[in-house]
């Protein structure tokens, strides 16, 4: 019986790690998958705990195992401090863990390189809680075999978006080309700069929307750091959006944008921002990755797939193509090179 299905069941349950305040892929994907089951099933919850939350968790898991005299099956949405993993003996069981990041293969991804200590502290982490839970919940199988977990462990299940949050906005009619991202190296922010800066000598009042958080003290840096290097270019702005405003800045793009560097990790993250930006009704511009290139030898650019969604150049290549006679219609249509190759933009 997966986890889900005893939950359902009469067994006392306790789902730690449920935020507060849901501002991020991982806050957000414990908001809605996990306290939704939690009320389902009647179980109860605790808050985010942090890195050094033991405290917290352990008056949690006290209480709702009567000081451990009662079984208590608990799920958690956050790796557990490595100090706490004690709490989770005798009557209380460890059942399910989400595990949507790899902190240390993450950081590296980002360009965020942790000393060797550190290095070694973090996968410590994530190897002790993949040997104590019982199901690992993870959101692509790729995921879990990139990070050598235990695949009988392994249940599958997709970030996503809330509908309700985000939904389609009528078109802005500028062409606006929009990222949300947390902010660091490794996000493909440098990339997208350098793209949209290509895509203004065709399109000169093209701009670029950056919704950029600090998650941590090196992400701060950066992002005062970018800041800095972009002063000068009027036509990049940078700011703060809450999830409660996101699709108002998603809505007054014309194109949105996950432009992720090369990476083995990027590659198997399905991160919550790229169903937010697919809710949101726009062309969503994803760096390739297992795609076969336009033509033998060539590789798609990033400006080669902006420009062709972005309303003034779709307005040039529509005049250009009225003077064509030709019966073969489809012969221009600008291509979209997506996560599963090439598709023309719907």
């Amino acid at each position: 019986m997966n986890p889900i299905a005893r939950a359902q069941a009469a067994e006392p349950w306790l789902v730690a790690g449920i935020p507060r305040v849901a501002s991020n892929g991982g806050s957000l994907r414990a908001a809605y998958l996990w306290r939704e089951l939690a009320a389902r099933t009647a179980a109860a919850t605790s808050a985010a705990f942090g890195r050094r939350g033991s405290l917290s968790l352990a008056t949690a898991i006290a209480a709702e195992s009567r000081l451990w005299r009662r079984s208590l099956q608990v799920a958690s949405t956050q790796l557990v401090p490595v100090p706490a993993l004690m709490l989770l003996h005798g009557s209380v069981h460890a059942r399910a863990l989400d595990l949507h990041d790899h902190p240390r293969r993450q950081s590296e991804a980002l360009g965020v390189m942790p000393s060797p200590a550190r290095r070694r502290a973090l996968d410590d982490l994530v190897d002790r809680n993949a040997g104590l839970f019982e199901t690992l919940v993870v959101p692509t199988a790729s995921f879990a075999t990139l990070c050598d977990l235990p695949m009988q462990k392994a249940l599958v299940i997709s970030n996503g978006a809330d509908t309700t949050t985000i939904s389609p906005a009528p078109a802005p009619g500028r062409p606006v080309v929009a990222m949300v991202s947390g902010a660091a190296p490794g996000r493909g922010i440098e990339l997208l700069v350098d793209a949209v800066a290509a895509v203004r000598g065709e399109v000169p009042d093209a701009t670029l929307r950056l919704a950029l958080t600090a998650t941590g003290p090196a992400s701060l840096a950066y992002l005062d750091e970018i800041r800095r290097r972009l002063a000068e270019r009027s036509w990049v702005t940078i700011s703060s959006v809450p999830y409660a405003s996101l699709a108002t800045f998603l809505g007054e793009a014309a194109v949105l944008a996950v432009p992720h560097p090369k990476s083995d990790y990027m590659d198997v993250a399905c991160p919550v921002k790229l169903f937010d930006s697919m809710a949101a009704g726009r062309p969503v511009v994803v760096t390739p990755r297992f795609v076969t290139p336009l033509a033998p030898g060539e590789q798609a650019t990033l400006p080669d797939t902006v420009v062709p969604f972005l309303p003034a150049v779709a307005e040039q290549k529509a005049a250009q193509e009225s003077k064509k006679k030709t019966s073969k219609k489809d012969e221009q249509k600008p291509e979209f090179v997506g996560p599963r190759g090439h598709e023309d933009p719907k």
